[in-house]
């Protein structure tokens, strides 16, 4: 079928035209060399005669230094070769004129010059200027590359010549003769062994016959291996020209570097991103062979503009590099967005909860992204390294840069987190230092928040959590909404590595960190309780192995350290009347500085600047045969009471480890872990469990307190059959142990995967499940669950069922649709249409996702309002050169793909 869209004179202009073969580079123009005296050069010198190279310390001048490096060019096979002529007439005779040194054929004959063959109905061959005259039916042929000509000249030394009426391919590039007009010059003048021109040729990459399309040339100029111009080109398509350009040029080695994708959504309306690719390197040669040259430097970058009919416009820049012999390499992105129609809540720190909706609408029209990862080694045992993901607001993924996001990689849609860090270590063989610093921002509300109760947050990342969903009007979060969470400004460390002690099986190990740390207390938000924390930590620990015997080996560590940390503000911020207990937001306090966690008091002034701890743990490995092996552990630690870690985990905080620091606190858990493997059929069968042996009052909240799993992996001999499974429970403390509210919480979940596909593998299919309940659900503490998407207490299930079907020799189709409970039913419905067009493949992508944006008026009476997001993509990957060329949007996703979680996005 032929190629009849709107898009096809984006994709020729687009389409790369493939490189051809490679060739032995050769200097254009040499000055005459004495063969005698490159022979005598080469020829040994007598028995006891001192070489020249043994007798002359004078350094010879540049000039006499390049001749040299020609003469020993002239005997480099290489370069030279030994290439002889061999005449073969398959018709009538060959006549020779021994005066002349020409040859002459009335038939059929072939000419073979090394790696160059010529064959004529009727040739004349200048034995002197090795020259061939050819008329009817004329063939050369060298490497991959056929010329086929009606009348030809070529010298075959000097790879120069012309010819009338060509029709020849280059690689994948193939050349068809257009009309002459009368009195033209010859169709096909090579000018030397890399450049060629010629003139009114059609120039394609489709193999056909009648070929699909073709650009004509007034004049096209290859230079062969590198790249290929036109001078008055014309595009055509299905033999119909549909576009002109005066000029035109393009690499024959690498893909086109313009880029468009095309695309149509709900929520961006008509989308378009044209791109420029444009890659540099830089090479130099080997210090081991100066003939072959090897890359100092190299890099891509990636220029691109975006145009969203309903957004707005954009415009961004990636770049992969990788400097001076790999010392420095990374990725950097940079991305700004002009959004016309955004509006936000809360872009004024307080909003009234009880004005209208419109009234607390503001405009963010400002967006961008800033990225980076970067590693860079300054000396022998020195690294830097910094990576920052940086951006305006938490949805800019999900709103626009997911729909442009290759199918290889996973869209990132809504992140509540931004954070920029930066390390310089210095390794050696016995110890390592690094002095590190990290800035961390997250989505939250100014409010202050109780730990202690895994509900208080859901609102957190709502677009305005101070009303029902469905009466919000708000497209984004507000960048007022981000809180400072952590600044680590800097953090030092000093650790050695496992050192043996007196030859034996017994290991030591010590560890030394400063740091300067922001505390942002309880209010994610406002800085009015954030305070300033310094410290340090020193670490010493022992480990030992003890081979008990062939199958069991016992594995221990015990390890003492001591601490100081301390806040440089107790103050909380907060302004109280002289009524106690009284509550602020999610927290109630009984005088100006203590607040509850159950019946508990905590207060800032509690926190114990000292500390220290003792910890150990130990692990029994075992074989018990082949195919059956199994481990148990135990770790525990000790620590002083009320320091800044333990006082942390007792509010029933789970981020301060991340935020702040990571600090030792006390733990008492037992682990262990069965497999049974079989190699023949392919089966993993595992069991897995763990305790934890803290007292019920000494827990904390949201600590776990015990797991047990159990599951299988199973494959085939063919590989045309898995499974995959697993089941299992986990037990968490919810609120405190004090709280009258207090319960621990069972939660049952269940994973399945089953996936077929024949040994002709012209189709798959795979089917998931995903499940998650908890078999205790407890409502007794208020919940604002029923109105956010982001609680972690509703139940998830899920199926996901994807096949993948061929459809002929010309189509394939790929279908998946996803079932969540969470949105109240269909989750996301996804359908891939190929089309092979012989030099392309064309795709359709059209994908659905429903989402539920719940509102209550009360408890047993919920109104759902059902999001529906349509999104279309194009894309051609155009068959180039053994590469696949993609323009317009990726292939889909199928299996690979990430789920997008209802709670990340709505």
């Amino acid at each position: 079928m032929l190629i009849r869209c709107a898009l096809l004179p984006l994709l020729i202009l687009l389409a790369a035209l493939a490189g051809a073969p490679a060739a032995s580079a050769q200097t254009a123009s040499e000055p005459a060399l004495d063969r005698n005296e490159a022979r005598r050069l080469a020829a040994p010198t007598a028995v006891g005669t001192p070489s020249a190279a043994a007798t002359e310390r004078i350094i010879p001048s540049e000039a006499s230094r390049n001749r040299l490096e020609l003469l020993r060019q002239s005997l480099n096979p290489a370069v030279e070769g030994a290439a002889t002529v061999n005449i073969r007439a398959f018709e009538n005779y060959l006549d020779f004129d021994k005066d002349r040194q020409i040859f002459y054929s009335p038939g059929r004959t072939r000419v073979q010059y090394g790696q160059y063959s010529i064959e004529a109905d009727r040739l004349i061959f200048d034995q002197r200027l090795q020259e061939v005259q050819a008329e009817g039916n004329v063939s050369l042929k060298f490497r991959d590359t056929t010329i086929r000509a009606d009348s030809m000249r070529y010298n075959l030394r000097e790879r120069e010549g012309s010819a009338q009426n060509v029709n020849g391919q280059y690689g994948p590039v193939y050349f068809r003769m257009a009309q002459q007009p009368a009195g033209a010059p010859p169709q096909l003048q090579r000018v030397s062994e890399n450049e060629s021109i010629f003139r009114n040729t059609n120039v394609t990459t489709c193999d056909f016959k009648v070929p699909h399309y073709f650009i004509r040339g007034r004049e096209v100029i290859l230079y062969q291996n590198d790249r290929i111009f036109f001078r008055g080109a014309t595009v055509y398509i299905s033999g119909v020209p549909v576009l002109y350009l005066p000029v035109y040029t393009r690499s024959l080695i690498e893909p086109s570097p313009w880029s468009v994708q095309l695309g149509y959504g709900s929520r961006t309306g008509a989308r378009v991103r044209l791109g420029y690719r444009y890659s540099f390197r830089t090479e130099e040669p080997s210090f081991d062979n100066p003939g072959q040259y090897e890359t100092r430097s190299e890099g891509v970058a990636r220029v691109y503009a975006d145009l969203l009919s309903r957004i707005g416009y954009g415009a961004g820049l990636d770049f992969d590099y990788r400097l001076n012999d790999g010392q420095h390499r990374g990725q950097a992105t940079l991305y700004g967005l002009s959004d016309h129609n955004r509006k936000v809540v809360g872009a004024k720190p307080d909003t009234d909860p009880t004005a209208d909706a419109d009234e607390d609408l503001f405009s963010e029209n400002s967006r961008w992204r800033f990225g980076l990862i970067n590693h860079s080694q300054l000396a022998k045992d020195l690294t830097l390294i910094l990576n920052v993901d940086e951006y305006s607001d938490p949805d800019i993924f999900y709103d626009v840069l997911d729909f442009f996001q290759p199918s290889n990689e996973f869209e990132r849609n809504r992140q509540v987190t931004r954070s920029a860090r930066g390390a310089l270590t210095y390794s050696h063989e016995v110890y390592v230092a690094r002095i590190m610093a990290q800035v961390q921002d997250r989505i939250g509300r100014n409010r202050f928040t109780d730990f202690s109760n895994p509900r208080d947050n859901d609102r957190d990342f709502d677009l305005d959590p101070n009303r029902r969903l469905e009466d919000v009007d708000a497209d984004g979060i507000s960048s007022h909404r981000w809180g400072r969470v952590s600044e680590q400004l800097p953090r030092a460390t000093f650790a050695t590595s496992w050192l043996p002690i007196a030859r034996r099986p017994l290991y030591y190990n010590a560890q030394i960190d400063i740091y300067r740390a922001l505390d942002k207390g309880f209010n994610t938000v406002s800085r009015e309780d954030d305070a300033w924390v310094g410290g340090f930590e020193f670490y010493q620990s022992l480990m030992r192995q003890w081979k008990l015997s062939d199958r069991y080996t016992l594995l221990t560590r015990a390890g003492v350290g001591v601490g100081a940390a301390d806040r440089d503000n107790h103050d909380m911020g907060i302004e109280f009347d002289d009524t106690f207990p009284q509550t602020v937001d999610g927290l109630t306090f009984v005088d100006d500085d203590t607040f509850l966690v159950g019946k508990r008091r905590r207060s800032f002034d509690d926190i114990n600047p000292f500390y220290a701890w003792a910890d150990a743990e130990a692990r029994l490995n075992a074989r018990f045969s082949d195919a059956v092996t199994g481990w148990l552990g135990w770790r525990g630690r000790k620590t002083t009471d009320d320091f800044i870690g333990d006082w942390y985990a007792s509010t029933g905080s789970n981020t301060f480890r991340e935020d702040l620091y990571n600090y030792k606190i006390r733990e008492n858990w037992v682990e262990t872990q069965l497999n049974y493997q079989l190699a023949q059929p392919i089966l993993n069968l595992y069991a897995r469990g763990g305790a934890n042996l803290v007292g019920k009052e000494d827990l904390y909240s949201q600590e776990p307190v015990a797991y047990a799993q159990t599951g299988y992996n199973w494959r085939n001999q063919l590989a045309t059959l898995r499974s995959d499974g697993s089941v299992g429970i986990r037990r968490r403390q919810i609120f405190d142990p004090t709280d009258p509210d207090e319960y621990q919480e069972n939660k049952l979940f269940f994973n399945w995967l089953g996936r077929y596909q024949p040994i002709h593998q012209r189709w798959w299919t795979q089917l998931e499940f995903r499940f998650e309940e908890a078999l205790n659900p407890e409502e007794s503490r208020d919940s604002n669950s029923h109105e956010t998407f982001f609680s972690d207490t509703d139940p998830h299930r899920e199926v996901r069922w994807t096949v993948n079907r061929q459809l002929g020799p010309k189509y394939s189709t790929d279908f998946m649709i996803d079932w969540d409970k969470q949105v109240g039913g269909l989750h996301e419905l996804s359908w891939i249409i190929r089309r092979d067009l012989h030099d392309a493949v064309a795709h359709v992508e059209v994908r659905m996702d429903t989402h539920n944006r719940r509102g209550e008026n009360d408890v047993d009476d919920r109104t759902d309002q059902r999001a529906n997001n349509m999104d279309v993509r194009f894309g051609l990957d155009v068959k180039l050169a053994q590469k696949a060329i993609p323009i317009g949007a990726d292939t889909g996703r199928t299996i690979a793909e990430t789920t997008r979680a209802p709670e990340l996005a709505y």
